[in-house]
């Protein structure tokens, strides 16, 4: 995905200030209780809501470690909702987004805190995006969306 640019209010009604402490989770790894050693496998799953609800399930593959630092492989399966999904108002528009996918990549972990330090996932997703009948619009409307693309997370200090 290239260049994708919202209104202003679109973007306060997806992150509040609740949404993006949801959203720290993923700058985190959850690592299981006991040791990890290279070549072990471990699941996590986590529930988040941008204003439409979104459920993902990851496996992660310790790959190496060297220096305090942690090499994963993740493979995550994401859903966005479905058909009973609450509808959310934008716009003056009621609408749910119902879509699937996944992302796949690798990451480095700071070992002591669990921090990301790096990552670069591959996303895949599809699906649509239903909007209910309303007066403008009486029959409603169904689109298809599908997004791809590759994030990379890199830290950077912020200058006062």
């Amino acid at each position: 995905m290239t260049g994708v640019h919202l209104p202003i209010y679109m973007f306060k009604k997806i992150m509040s200030e609740d949404k993006i402490e949801q959203m720290s989770g993923g700058t985190m790894v959850a690592f299981p209780d006991g040791p990890v050693g290279i070549g072990d496998v471990w699941y996590d799953t986590m529930s988040v809501n941008f204003g439409f609800p979104m459920d993902m399930d990851s496996t992660y593959v310790l790959k190496d470690r060297r220096d305090g630092v942690v090499f994963l492989d993740v493979i995550s399966k994401i859903d966005m909702g479905d058909e009973d999904s609450k509808l959310i108002e934008m716009n003056g528009m009621s609408m749910n987004m119902q879509m699937t996918g996944g992302m796949q990549g690798s990451m480095e972990v700071d070992e002591a805190t669990g921090w990301m330090l790096q990552s670069k996932t591959d996303m895949n997703f599809s699906g649509v995006v239903k909007i209910a009948p309303s007066e403008q619009m009486p029959d409603g409307m169904t689109i298809p969306m599908s997004i791809t693309g590759t994030t990379t997370v890199e830290p950077f200090e912020i200058e006062d």
